[in-house]
């Protein structure tokens, strides 16, 4: 399988579109929705550039699990986390790639964010149909850090698709206490071309309401070696 073919790519979660992330109101703070050009609510476009990224192996010091297909896991984290307006101390972890804070979602069916088909207070790190690889531990999380700067990740080691058994990607979130947050991909590499690249699969996020979000959708994030997507 080939590694980096996506490169390490880095999605900052919660800085706001053209504003200084060390001083702007995060992502997940409340907006105001206002209606898109087909009326489903407020899409955030997101600014693109290529920078470089921190992809973490927790493979070594994470607690693992062998999530089943389709398993969803409350994880605490370590820390009290702000967004969308209110707090949170733990996240459901879905085998299939996807963050859920309001509420717990199992769906291997990704959508395009918003949607009311997701869930509520969502991140999307990969989100798609994915499964446990052949053995062993492959959903990893830690919290590592000393408070106030504690940084929560989760990572998918190896996840497969049922298209293609025997491949496996390889994602991570990574939270952080003081805000914002990154998505990094190591290998998005399955050898289908309709897979490759997160081309089935949805990046994004959404607030509670399911009315404000942003998504990257149809072969989201692409083959591009060293990209970062700031939002």
């Amino acid at each position: 399988m080939k590694k980096l073919f996506l490169g390490l790519l880095a999605l900052s979660l919660f800085g706001c579109n053209g504003s200084d992330p060390a001083t702007s109101n995060n992502f997940l703070a409340p907006q105001q929705p206002v209606p898109d050009g087909g009326g489903g609510g407020t899409v955030v476009q997101p600014s693109l550039q290529v920078g470089s990224s921190n992809f973490i192996d927790i493979t070594g010091t994470g607690q693992g699990r062998r999530l089943a297909d389709d398993e969803v896991v409350s994880v605490p984290l370590g820390f009290t986390l702000s967004g969308f307006g209110q707090t949170f101390k733990s996240v459901n972890v879905s085998s299939n790639g996807l963050l859920s804070f309001s509420e717990s979602n199992n769906s291997f069916l990704n959508v395009t964010l918003p949607s009311q088909l997701a869930p509520g207070g969502s991140l999307a790190v990969l989100w798609g149909d994915w499964g446990p690889p052949a053995a062993g531990n492959w959903v990893f999380t830690e919290t590592r850090g000393e408070a106030p700067n504690r940084q929560f990740i989760v990572l998918w080691n190896g996840a497969e698709s049922p298209l293609a058994p025997g491949n496996g990607v390889t994602f991570e979130a990574i939270l952080n206490e003081a805000g914002g947050g990154s998505f990094q991909y190591l290998d998005t590499d399955l050898g289908l071309p309709e897979l490759d690249g997160g081309a089935a699969a949805t990046v994004g996020a959404q607030d509670p309401s399911r009315t404000v979000g942003v998504s990257f959708a149809t072969r989201p994030i692409g083959n591009a070696t060293g990209l970062t997507v700031t939002y």
